[in-house]
C-alpha cells in the first residue's frame, strides 16, 4: 500500500481501492511525500470535476480523518501552503468549495 496507489484511486474514482488502502493504513489519509506535499484531499480538490465519484471520495476521506486545513507547502515557495479549499476555489468548483467550508475548511491567509 502506498500514497501513490491511494492518489491513483482518488484520481480514477476507484472507491473500493481507496477504502481498502485506508482500512489497511488509516494514517494514509493525511500522508504526503517529499516530492508531493499534497494530501489525498488536496489530490481530490485539484480539479474535482475531473475526478470520477469525487463526492464519494470526499466523504470517505473526511470520515477517515482527512485534515481539511492541511497545507501543501512546496520548497522554494514563500506562501504558507495551499489548502484543499484553496484548490477548489482556484479551480472554480463552487460545490466542493462550499461543502469544504461547511465542514470547517479555511483558505490560506496569503492566497
Amino acid at each position: 500500500m502506498s500514497i501513490e496507489q491511494a492518489r491513483a484511486a482518488v484520481e480514477s474514482g476507484d472507491i473500493d481501492t481507496l477504502k481498502r488502502l485506508i482500512a489497511e493504513d488509516p494514517q494514509l489519509v493525511n500522508k504526503t511525500t517529499a516530492d508531493n506535499p499534497r494530501t489525498l484531499l488536496h489530490t481530490l480538490c485539484d480539479y474535482p470535476a475531473h475526478r470520477p465519484r469525487y463526492r464519494e471520495s470526499a466523504e470517505i476521506l473526511i470520515r477517515s480523518g482527512a485534515d481539511v486545513n492541511a497545507r501543501a507547502k512546496f520548497e522554494r515557495k514563500t506562501d504558507p501552503g495551499e489548502t484543499p479549499l484553496d484548490q477548489a476555489v482556484d479551480r472554480k468548483h463552487t460545490e466542493v468549495a462550499n461543502w469544504l467550508m461547511t465542514i470547517g475548511a479555511k483558505r490560506s491567509v496569503n492566497l
